[in-house]
């Protein structure tokens, strides 16, 4: 999942880092001029942080 505004993205992310247990991650990038992506802050969930994170925010009334 990926949402762009011209020289920055914010994209969730399903990643293993050798071959590790993967990992949900939520970050923003910010796109220098050289076209090149650079990692901003973020957060790295495990798969049980993302569900309960899920639930939470399924319960949250928005109001909408």
């Amino acid at each position: 999942f990926s949402t762009e505004h011209k020289n920055y993205t914010k994209e969730v992310n399903k990643i293993s880092w050798n071959g590790a247990t993967p990992v949900y991650d939520i970050r923003g990038w910010r796109v220098g001029k050289d076209g090149i992506k650079h990692p901003l802050k973020g957060l790295s969930l495990k798969r049980e942080e993302l569900i309960v994170l899920s639930d939470l925010l399924q319960s949250i009334d928005l109001g909408v």
